[in-house]
Order: structure tokens, then C-alpha cells, then sequence
């Protein structure tokens, strides 16, 4: 992760659980974790966006990293999220920092992995530039 890149983090306790909201300095990026009671080993990511004049600089990267190691430090053991299926490109990006296809719905796919491969996949990305 590029230790020049500061994060604020927002936690909201909600009756079916808890969130964390990362938003990258600037506000140039998001991530949302939800952390669901009825799911107590998984962390759901939501709502990644980079502003547009940002993109293609590893902020995304570095956020789904943050969101992993926040995962991590609070007892998570898997990361779980949805792309659209029309979006393609960003599915197989998913897939390079190591988000496998779990489950396939109507238009979505449901894609997991592990934190610890993911902090691994993504720290690598980042030292690599592979972003």
C-alpha cells in the first residue's frame, strides 16, 4: 500500500449490523465493508468508485487493500462482492487480485476470497504497479 495515501474511516452500527466507510483523502475514492450478523466471517464490499481524474493510479487497489486489512483486524476471514456481469473488464480485474465467481445471478456475479489472499494479491499489485 502507498504509505502516502491517507484514509478516512466511518463506522455505523445499523440494526442488522455494522459498516465501515473508507474514503481516500480528498474524497477521489470510496469502499464500503458491511458487516452483516448473520454472516460473522464475511465482510461485503460496496460501492468502490474513483473519480474519474483519478482512475489508472491504483486507488482502487489500494482501497479494496485498506478494506481487506480493516477486514483482517476485525476477525473477517472473506471478502465478498458483486460486479455486473456486462462489465467484464472490471470482473477479470476482480479476478487478477484474487476474487474467484462463487455464484452467478440474473445479471451479477457473486465473487469471494479470502483476506489473506486478497492482502496478498493486492500488496503485490501495488509493489508490481499491476494496478
Amino acid at each position: 500500500m502507498n504509505d502516502s495515501t491517507k484514509a478516512t474511516f466511518h463506522n455505523n452500527s445499523w440494526w442488522w449490523g455494522k459498516t465501515c466507510t473508507i474514503v481516500l483523502e480528498g474524497g477521489v475514492g470510496i469502499i464500503e465493508l458491511q458487516f452483516d450478523k448473520t454472516s460473522p466471517n464475511t465482510a461485503f464490499l460496496s460501492g468502490l468508485s474513483v473519480l474519474p481524474d483519478s482512475r489508472n493510479k491504483g486507488l482502487g487497489t489500494t482501497l479494496l487493500a485498506m478494506a481487506a486489512e480493516y477486514a483482517e483486524k476485525h476477525g473477517y476471514k472473506f471478502l465478498q462482492m458483486t460486479a455486473e456481469k456486462d462489465k467484464l473488464w472490471l470482473v477479470e480485474w476482480y479476478k487478477r487480485l484474487s476474487f474467484e465467481v462463487w455464484e452467478e445471478k440474473d445479471n451479477t456475479y457473486i465473487l469471494v476470497t479470502t483476506v489473506k489472499l486478497a492482502k496478498n494479491s493486492l500488496v503485490g499489485a501495488l509493489k508490481s504497479k499491476n494496478v
